[in-house]
């Protein structure tokens, strides 16, 4: 059984429109027990799809296809996953969709995780407030609260942070840490009891059934794979780009069709742009994933 999993981290401020901040996508091999975790810059140069194919909006960055999609009926994590099929060319079975208090609340939840906090982080906490009101979080191994592992997972400007990149980093590990707690809950009610706790924060297409049954694959998962896109700068057209290591993207897409079990060269060519469109993978089209799935448990502007 495999499939394939993706995490969004919404935010939403005031008079703007929402947007992905935290973008990974982790396909799931229950045979093997592995898990391959890929973190996305929020600024990666994709052509934006709709579920129905390509956008009117172009080639934008990835973490605008959630506004464009909230201002088409509200359809921010649709856009975003025919997006991301679009631009790995294999199907996304499920999503999880949370913003900045249902992160808050499942960490807390866990009773906290333990993080390495690689440098000193200086983080305006989840109200946006800085100065006496920010989260400052010093280097080293330490448990971490719902709103101190927010500020070390948002980072990515203070000396040392590494940017987006090491703010990709530290979410998927974070990912990990939280896997694993869930993993270890004593009991499927105070999991329960967790994902009830989540309320309008949480968006998602899994059951609550499904939801449960995640516990399971976390108690037994044996490895866990992490990797960053790959790409360069690009500022040619005037707007800052991150565009993506094209040799790279089409070794990556074998490497996560065969995960799920597919056929290793991908139906279209695995070697074209990230910034054309082919649907022939995704769900858009109707070919969907050929797994069986997770079972059920009984018990910033677009403009910018």
């Amino acid at each position: 059984m495999t499939f394939q999993f993706y995490l969004l981290g919404s935010i939403k401020r005031k008079n703007e429109p929402s947007r992905s901040d935290a973008l990974v996508l982790a396909t799931f091999n229950h045979e093997t027990s592995k898990v391959h975790m890929v973190s996305i810059p929020r600024d990666s140069k994709v052509q934006i799809m709709t579920p129905d194919g390509p956008s009117s909006y172009g080639i934008s960055k990835i973490t605008h296809a959630h506004a464009y999609g909230d201002a088409n009926n509200n359809e921010g994590a649709d856009y975003t996953i025919a997006t991301v099929e679009n631009l790995f060319k294999v199907p996304v079975d499920y999503y999880v969709q949370v913003d900045f208090n249902a992160f808050i609340k499942i960490i807390n939840a866990l009773g906290g995780v333990e993080m390495d906090v690689p440098v000193k982080l200086v983080t305006q906490n989840s109200e946006d407030k800085k100065g006496k009101d920010a989260i400052v979080l010093e280097p080293g191994k330490q448990e971490l609260n719902g709103e101190q592992a927010l500020a070390l997972v948002r980072n990515r400007k203070s000396p040392g942070a590494g940017g987006d990149f090491g703010r990709g980093k530290r979410q998927m590990q974070m990912i990990e840490a939280i896997v694993k707690k869930s993993g270890q809950l004593s009991s499927a009610t105070k999991y329960s009891k967790m994902i009830d706790s989540l309320d309008h924060n949480f968006e998602t297409n899994l059951t609550f059934g499904q939801l449960l049954n995640l516990r399971h694959y976390a108690g037994s998962l044996s490895s866990i794979k992490m990797e960053q896109l790959k790409g360069f700068d690009d500022s040619s057209t005037g707007t800052y780009y991150f565009a993506l290591d094209e040799n790279y993207l089409a070794t990556l897409r074998n490497e996560l069709r065969a995960q799920l079990n597919y056929q290793t060269t991908a139906t279209s060519d695995p070697t074209e742009s990230s910034t054309n469109t082919d649907t022939t993978n995704n769900h858009a089209a109707g070919t969907g994933s050929s797994n069986e799935g997770l079972a059920t448990d009984s018990t910033e502007s677009p403009n910018n």
